[in-house]
């Protein structure tokens, strides 16, 4: 495309989903990963990687525009940063495997504080989030592979993008507007892989949505930026990939990439799902007596090698990232959702240390994208094995649901009672026509 033309093609694409029909089963989905991110981000409220930056915003103050997942109020720019950062910490929230994008910790942090302060009807909020899955999805195709090998990380960046497209979409802005807030947006995208395993990586989400959301909030004041921040061979495709493929933005435009989001049901890297499951399936079979194990060969695709290989985590975050550790954790029968399953007291255990030692890490290139084989041999020679694809979203919308709303009832009745758990659950679920600031009030504050 010539220059300008593609910045505004996709930005004309992306509005026009949010303008159009949208079938009942994408607004399900998008109500899905709305409850998922509040649930997993409400749940890490009070680990320290988000007491940090809390205790910085309650030092500068601000006006209290926004509800935070704890139930308290801050600035719209606190809290897109401060529920960023809860909803990624326990790395518990949902993925996008093509686009390398964990979509909902920078949109919804973005779109939640600007639809509070517009008070925006929920079913303007799932258009929006809608929108800004499109927006980063469709950037990762065209940036491809080589962006995540540089070593970006793509909810870190792709995410900004994605943030800015949702908050503008709530603003009305037109697709020569919301070209304007991807150059403001394009010029501060940041996040590098080197800080995965480290406090770090939660903050990138945050930023990501504070940098969307004020992308927006400066175009629509009257600042100015690059309008071609897609185009030129200074733009973000040139300078964050050393190969970028444009001709795949339009790669078909009828799917919305909302669909093929994925949510997770252990607490950990997504390149740690699969070795887990797979474990899970062999603890159930006759021959499996963690006692008797000699040795278990983990084999996952090469490019997790660099990603979630830690070899002896020493922390909680660090623990996210080692398939050694998340596999000995689930063989012994531990739980690979609690927040204790990551202290001190089981990162030091003795018998899960052991077993560590006798995890092998293997790579395989021909493996397909988010699968893992794993295979236990006993000490008597005797060896059983599995193989579990983490690939593909859920086909059935029904049994998602029951999965979301389980998972979302545990880590919500954490901090309050089943019965308002409930309530927050049906009013994400089932009450679109609820207003942002009726749906917030269902959200307790923690003491």
């Amino acid at each position: 495309m010539t220059e300008i033309n593609f910045t505004n093609a996709l930005a004309s694409h992306c509005l026009a989903i949010g303008n159009g029909a949208i079938a009942p089963e994408i607004y399900r989905i998008a109500s899905h990963s709305l409850l998922d991110w509040i649930a997993v981000g409400r749940y890490a409220w009070k680990e320290p990687a988000l007491q940090i930056p809390l205790d910085c915003c309650i030092e500068e103050g601000g006006n209290p525009q926004a509800t935070l997942l704890s139930g308290h109020k801050a600035s719209c720019s606190q809290a897109a940063l401060l529920n960023g950062i809860a909803s990624h910490i326990f790395d518990f929230d949902d993925v996008h495997l093509r686009s390398r994008v964990h979509p909902s910790v920078p949109l919804w942090s973005a779109i939640l504080a600007e639809g509070e302060l517009m008070n925006a009807p929920i079913e303007q909020l799932l258009r929006a989030f809608i929108v800004g899955v499109e927006m980063q999805s469709r950037l990762a195709f065209v940036i491809g592979e080589d962006h995540y090998k540089l070593g970006w990380h793509n909810t870190a960046t792709l995410g900004a993008f994605g943030a800015s497209a949702a908050v503008a979409y709530l603003k009305e802005m037109t697709a020569s507007e919301l070209a304007t807030v991807l150059g403001i947006c394009g010029t501060q995208a940041a996040g590098l892989r080197i800080a995965f395993g480290t406090m770090c990586k939660p903050l990138h989400a945050g930023k990501a949505a504070l940098t969307g959301l004020n992308s927006a909030k400066y175009a629509a004041k009257g600042f100015n930026g690059p309008k071609n921040i897609f185009d030129t061979p200074g733009g973000i495709f040139a300078l964050y990939a050393n190969h970028s493929f444009p001709e795949n933005v339009f790669d078909k435009p009828e799917h919305l990439c909302i669909k093929d989001i994925i949510y997770k049901y252990n607490a950990s890297c997504y390149g740690t799902q699969a070795p887990i499951e797979a474990c899970k399936i062999l603890m159930e079979t006759a021959l499996y007596n963690p006692s008797a194990i000699n040795s278990v060969d983990v084999t996952i695709e090469t490019q997790y090698l660099s990603v979630c290989c830690i070899p002896k985590p020493s922390t909680a975050t660090e623990a996210k990232f080692s398939i050694k550790y998340m596999c000995a954790l689930t063989l012994l029968g531990y739980s690979t959702t609690a927040s204790s399953s990551f202290e001190a007291d089981l990162l030091s255990n003795a018998k899960i240390n052991k077993l560590m030692t006798k995890i092998n890490i293997l790579s395989n290139t021909s493996l397909p994208r988010a699968n893992a084989v794993v295979k236990i041999t006993n000490r008597d020679g005797n060896s059983f094995s599995n193989t579990y694809n983490a690939n593909s979203p859920e086909s059935d919308l029904d049994h998602q649901e029951f999965k979301i709303r389980s998972k979302a009832l545990s880590l919500l009745c954490e901090s309050m009672s089943s019965v308002n758990a409930n309530k927050l659950i049906d009013a994400v679920l089932i009450n679109k026509d609820l207003k942002t600031a009726q749906l917030m009030s269902f959200i307790p504050i923690i003491h």
